[in-house]
């Protein structure tokens, strides 16, 4: 089993956005989404794409609640659109 198909079950497997925490909605978006979203990219595995629309699913009520701060409605656009496009 290859690295990659390794990092790909455990996504499968124990990757969930449950959990309520208090997070940077930048560094998830950057990290976590750019990450799920160019893995599935480059694979066209369903999996990081299922994970990516998860992970942004549960960050939509934060995007929201910063409605007005301008640099957190740029990245709501934003995500909001790749979502759509996704669909």
């Amino acid at each position: 089993m290859t690295e990659f198909e390794l990092a790909r079950d455990w996504v499968a497997r124990n990757l969930s956005f449950t959990r309520d925490a208090y997070v940077s909605t930048f560094e998830i978006t950057i990290r976590v989404l750019g990450g799920l979203l160019s893995a599935y990219h480059i694979s066209q595995d369903q999996v990081f794409l299922d994970k990516a629309v998860s992970a942004f699913l549960k960050l939509e009520t934060n995007y929201y609640y910063y409605y007005f701060r301008p640099h957190h409605y740029a990245l709501y656009k934003m995500m909001l659109t790749c979502y759509r496009c996704l669909l």
